[in-house]
């Protein structure tokens, strides 16, 4: 019997699987990270449905593509007249050439990732992309509570294969107050803020106060210890809830649970958590105040254990044009002394430095595009189901500006969701301008 699937099935289950294999991020297949290949297949997979299919526009697209182009035209320049080959760190893991393609492979990965969900949700596959991405984040945290346990009592788990992000061995233990849950990736702020998207989706589809997988994820997400992930996360509801204050009996209700699966989760942490302390107990709320007081007490960001980043910034004005992708890292690493690949931890100033003022203005006018939408095209109106929408869009802005300095695959899908959700509301408002609008060419 020969089994027949709809294309709008094939493209889910491959994305499906593409987001499984992007969470082995501490694993790899010979010298190939895993995590590379789920990256590959996303850009072969939105190659594929551009021949193949009518492809949906996302709006935003115009303006990311002139982004996209800006970064290749400063970057080709600068290979052309510099020779930054040579202020290569000595721990690099590649070699010049391949580090700048990466740097592009992963902009192309994120493109493509956007194209694919809005794809699927323009075609009807909204409930079961959403529904997914919640069960891989359950497998993921399941998983992850596992690890946790097992690393500190000897059990076995998955090698490690992949190098750390410090350029040796995978560490697995922190100087930290309690073991930190990292599960498939290289450190626990990035399993954290892989976390974050599915966390918030748990509650968009089925709106259930008693919701086991957002108690496990929430879990996941308070034993990273991760300052990054849980003040973003509360920060992004919070002014995701205060924008759409106006859907008030939602709102009340939207704020119970989302509470919910950290209230579950101290009280599961209080369980689960392994204190590094001789006391045999491990608080987090005195944790992440410890790191949070520096901050907020006098010296701000350069108290923090990224002064040098900020040090260099007030050494370095910001440039015009910039210095071409992965150039502004190497030459960040150099004058800092790193023996492996520099990271400005934060997005915007990576991309300043990269792509200059021009370019990182394109890339916050992206950003902040799905919120003009919002504002000026819908006038606010939104599902009530939006607020966690909102919420994990708001909460990756965050994380982009306290941590993470690539465009990443869940923060594509948070943004296609973004402004589907607003498309849609505008279509079931009798705006007949938005139906059947958004085919290839048509968004800005």
């Amino acid at each position: 019997m020969v089994i027949r699937t709809t294309r709008e099935t094939f493209v889910l289950f491959m994305f499906t699987m593409g987001l499984f294999l992007h969470a082995m991020a501490a694993y790899s297949i010979g010298p190939v990270p895993i995590e590379w290949m789920a990256q590959t297949g996303f850009i072969a997979l939105y190659v594929y449905m551009i021949f193949r299919f009518r492809i949906f526009l996302f709006p935003g697209y115009l303006i990311f593509a002139v982004f996209f182009i800006w970064a290749i035209f400063v970057s080709i320049y600068h290979f052309s007249f510099s020779n930054f080959d040579s202020f290569m760190a000595t721990g690099a893991t590649t070699g010049y050439i391949p580090f700048i393609f990466l740097r592009f492979f992963k902009i192309l990965s994120f493109l493509s990732a956007v194209g694919i969900t809005y794809w699927l949700l323009c075609v009807g596959k909204r409930k079961e992309l959403v529904n997914n991405i919640v069960s891989i984040g359950f497998i993921i945290a399941i998983y992850s509570v596992y690890v946790y346990i097992a690393q500190v009592y000897g059990l076995p788990e998955l090698p490690r294969t992949r190098m750390g992000t410090g350029g040796g061995d995978q560490n697995v233990t922190f100087t930290y107050a309690f073991h930190r849950a990292m599960g498939s990736f290289r450190e626990p702020s990035h399993l954290a803020e892989w976390i974050v998207v599915p966390l918030f989706l748990s509650y968009f589809n089925k709106q259930k106060v008693l919701n086991i997988k957002s108690f496990l994820m929430g879990t996941t997400l308070l034993l990273t210890g991760s300052l990054t992930g849980i003040i973003s996360s509360v920060i992004g509801f919070f002014t995701a809830s205060a924008i759409t204050f106006k859907l008030k009996k939602a709102t009340f209700a939207n704020m119970l649970m989302f509470f919910l699966p950290y209230l579950v989760g101290f009280f599961m942490f209080s369980l689960i958590s392994i204190s590094n302390s001789s006391s045999g107990s491990a608080s987090l709320i005195d944790t992440l105040w410890d790191r949070v007081e520096p901050l907020i007490s006098g010296g701000g960001v350069k108290e923090s254990n990224r002064s040098y980043v900020y040090e260099y910034v007030d050494n370095h004005s910001f440039p015009v044009f910039g210095q071409g992708y992965g150039n502004a890292n190497i030459l960040f690493g150099k004058e800092v002394g790193f023996s492996s690949t520099a990271s400005f931890l934060n997005l915007f100033l990576v991309n300043v430095y990269s792509v200059g003022m021009i370019g990182v203005s394109l890339l916050i006018i992206f950003f902040a595009y799905p919120y003009f939408l919002h504002f000026f095209k819908n006038k606010g109106r939104a599902r009530s189901n939006f607020v966690f929408i909102l919420a994990a869009y708001n909460a990756w802005v965050l994380i982009f500006l306290m941590h993470a300095e690539e465009l990443s695959v869940f923060f594509a899908i948070i943004y296609a969701l973004f402004v589907y959700q607003l498309k849609e509301s505008k279509m079931e408002d009798g705006d007949s301008e938005h139906r059947g609008s958004s085919s290839l060419g048509v968004s800005l």
